[in-house]
């Protein structure tokens, strides 16, 4: 990791971050470290959200016409009940997508603060 210059407003937190990442070498070594691999992960998480988004676009209905009128019309929160409720693993694959998404984020922060 490359040092940060003396007056820059992100000094200490370089200096955790050093740290962190040597705290975590103590226990595995470098080639395992996930703090090296913040390019790639978002990547793989990107991978996960095409893949789990184009399974809940199958049965997702975009619209919002009409919508918590009545139980009998089609709307977007009826179409996501209907995948969390009756498809197989439709619930497991919303939290797929959704915790994808999180980590996602997290992980570009986190290397956006690398």
């Amino acid at each position: 990791m490359q040092k940060i210059v003396d007056n820059h407003p992100l000094k200490p937190l370089n200096g955790l971050t050093l740290w962190l990442e040597n705290a975590v070498n103590a226990f595995m070594t470098s080639k395992y470290n996930p703090f090296y691999y913040h390019g790639a992960l978002p990547q793989y998480y990107l991978w996960v959200l095409y893949l789990s988004g184009l399974l809940l676009f199958a049965y997702y209905i975009p619209t919002i016409d009409n919508a918590y009128l009545s139980k009998n019309l089609v709307n977007a929160w009826t179409s996501v009940d209907y995948i969390t409720k009756s498809l197989p693993f439709g619930g497991v694959i919303r939290g797929i997508h959704r915790y994808a998404g999180d980590a996602m984020v997290i992980t570009i922060l986190l290397h956006a603060l690398r």
